[in-house]
C-alpha cells in the first residue's frame, strides 16, 4: 500500500517491544541528497554518496551502531544541509532559532518550513482521529512535487517508533510534535 504513494518504510532497530522505524520518500530523497551541501557532509562522514538507498543502508547501519543518532541523520529528515553543518559543528549552541530542527542558516525559511509541519501534523492528526485510518492518510506523489503523508509533507522523511501491544499500534513521530496512535 506504500509503494504506489512513493513512500518507504524501513525497519531500523529493534528496542524489544518497538521498533524504531524510517518512512520516507525515495524521490525526495534522491533530490535531497544530490544537493552539494548534503554531498559533502555525507562524502565526508565517509558514505557512499553515489547512491541515496546505499546512504539509508548506512544510515541504518549507524544507527544500530550506537545508542545516539548521528548529526547527519537530519538530511533523511528533509532538513537544510546548511543547519545540519551548523548542528555538526556547534552542536546545541549558536543556533538562531530551535524547531523541528535547531537552525543555523536561513531562519526565515526554517520558520516557514515549522509552522508547515506543524499544520501537516495537526492536519493528519484530526483526520486519523476522524477515520480511524492510516490508509486514508496516504497520499500519492505526481511529478516533481512531495505532498503529503503523516507530517512530513515538505520532508523527505521523518523517524519513529512502533509500539506492538495486543493488537495495537501506536506511532510515535519523533520529528515533530504530532503523534498518531491506534488503539
Amino acid at each position: 500500500r506504500l509503494v504506489p504513494c512513493g513512500i518507504r518504510l524501513v525497519p531500523v532497530k529493534s528496542l524489544g517491544d518497538r521498533e524504531l522505524i524510517y518512512m520516507y520518500r525515495p524521490e525526495k530523497l534522491r533530490r535531497d541528497l544530490r544537493e552539494q551541501g548534503a554531498r559533502d557532509i555525507l562524502r565526508e562522514k565517509r558514505y557512499p554518496t553515489e547512491d541515496p538507498e546505499r546512504c539509508v543502508v548506512e544510515l541504518v547501519r549507524r544507527l544500530n551502531r550506537g545508542k545516539d543518532f548521528p548529526h547527519e541523520i537530519g538530511l533523511f529528515l528533509g532538513y537544510p544541509a546548511e543547519d545540519v553543518s551548523g548542528f555538526i559543528r556547534h552542536g546545541a549552541r549558536c543556533a538562531k532559532c530551535v524547531g523541528t530542527w535547531k537552525v543555523y542558516g536561513d531562519e526565515e525559511s526554517a520558520r516557514k518550513k515549522f509552522a508547515l509541519y506543524q499544520k501537516c501534523t495537526r492536519l493528519y492528526c484530526e483526520a486519523y482521529r476522524k477515520h480511524n485510518n492510516l490508509d486514508r492518510l496516504l497520499v500519492r506523489t505526481h511529478g516533481p512535487a512531495i505532498s503529503g503523508g503523516f507530517s512530513f509533507g515538505a520532508g523527505c522523511g521523518i523517524i519513529g517508533i512502533v509500539k506492538r501491544k495486543r493488537g495495537a499500534v501506536k506511532w510515535k513521530n519523533r520529528t515533530s510534535s504530532g503523534r498518531l496512535k491506534k488503539q
